[in-house]
């Protein structure tokens, strides 16, 4: 739903979150003379869209918000196209990748446009203005209402059912048609938070820990029975096993150690309406997956969560990287070519070599099905049959 430009105003009720947008953006008053005489460029910062939140009031216009403005590369078609290049096996570049000094002198904004930026910032009443090294995020410290006059918007208070409150704009955020080619997205006009799951942490006897560890072996044999090593299913796997056994439920024994990678840089992911969007799935959740065994003041216990799917993949990947003289640049990128090789057409789900598509199960808002989905991304990793294909990718 588009939202023309809505200046501020008190609403008297509350009201359901779509219904206020709606009638707000009806209801608005003419904008001051300034505002109005400007011709202003949608941003990637869209209205608040959060399920279940009621809009309570506006945000008080002396509130403090830290922003950060993110700026669009310049020179767009042409690092898309290097970047592709540098992927294809044959390319005169292939797996050249660019130091940071290169990428900025080829494709950073201009230092007119990061002038035009900090400009336009400290002419709303933004102070503070930083410029991150690669001027790509510029960050400025101001006030709600700051943020509403520079960005064409109007923020406002939130209620979710639980109780909890938050601040948001109601409307996407814009900036001056001299500035939409150059701005990106205005990150800070909210403060909601994603909701963090709390792992629980679980004991196991030593007797359980031997059964765990046998069924983890089995586990990894079974996966040798489909197509590529890879069949497709609900995850099975035990219910606790020590952490170096994990190799085994994904498949790497026999294949290189990440000794020779330092830093598994995986992904710059992108974040859409508050959640991360999945590229692959690993162990996390204690209560329904495998906890990891580990030591905690002496006593074995089981943790789980993001604090052990987060290091299973970048360890995996540093695997991958090891084995490849550390060549193979971003994980996504590398995935998704695999993936588009064997399912070329929206809605194809044919196994991809290298990983086990996850079928069951859900997120609460998303449930896993064949093929790509938003609840396990591309699958899990089978790291011995990943490791031969990854770098024809």
């Amino acid at each position: 739903m588009s939202h023309p430009r809505v200046v501020r105003r008190s609403l008297a009720t509350a009201s359901t979150l779509g219904v206020l947008v709606t009638l707000g953006a009806a209801a608005a008053p003419s904008a001051s003379a300034s505002v109005a005489s400007t011709s202003w460029g949608s941003t990637a910062t869209l209205a608040t869209s959060i399920q279940g939140a009621t809009l309570t009031g506006n945000a008080p216009a002396s509130a403090p918000v830290r922003l950060a403005v993110t700026l669009k590369p310049q020179n767009a078609v042409a690092e898309q196209a290097a970047l592709r290049a540098m992927y294809q096996p044959g390319s005169a570049t292939f797996h050249q990748f660019l130091t940071p000094a290169q990428w900025e002198a080829a494709y950073a904004p201009t230092s007119a446009q990061v002038s035009a930026v900090t400009s336009y910032l400290s002419n709303n009443g933004f102070t503070g203005v930083s410029v991150q090294g690669d001027r790509l995020l510029i960050s400025a410290a101001g006030t709600v209402g700051d943020a509403e006059q520079a960005f064409n918007t109007t923020i406002g208070n939130y209620k979710l059912p639980n109780g909890s409150t938050f601040r948001a704009n109601i409307s996407g955020a814009q900036v001056p048609s001299s500035l939409a080619g150059i701005v990106q997205a205005v990150v800070g006009l909210s403060n909601w938070r994603l909701p963090t799951p709390q792992p629980v942490l679980m004991t196991q006897s030593a007797a359980s820990r031997s059964a765990a560890k046998t069924a983890a072996r089995r586990v990894a044999a079974a996966r040798h029975a489909g197509t590529n090593g890879t069949p497709a299913g609900n995850p099975v796997i035990p219910n606790e096993i020590p952490p170096e056994d994990f190799q085994n439920t994904y498949d790497a024994t026999g294949t290189p150690t990440g000794a020779r990678t330092a830093v598994a840089l995986f992904t710059q992911g992108a974040v859409m309406g508050g959640r991360a969007v999945p590229d692959i799935a690993m162990d996390a959740d204690p209560n329904v997956a495998t906890a990891a065994e580990i030591y905690v003041n002496g006593t074995p216990t089981g943790v789980g969560g993001t604090s052990l799917s987060s290091p299973l993949a970048l360890g995996s990947w540093a695997r991958l990287q090891s084995g490849h003289g550390n060549k193979l640049g971003m994980a996504a990128i590398d995935f998704y070519a695999l993936y588009d090789k064997v399912n070329p057409s929206l809605g194809d789900t044919s196994p991809v070599p290298g990983f086990t598509d996850i079928v069951g199960g859900n997120n609460g808002g998303y449930t896993a099905t064949p093929g790509y989905d938003e609840v396990t991304g591309i699958g899990a990793l089978d790291i011995a049959a990943l490791n031969p294909v990854i770098a024809g990718s």
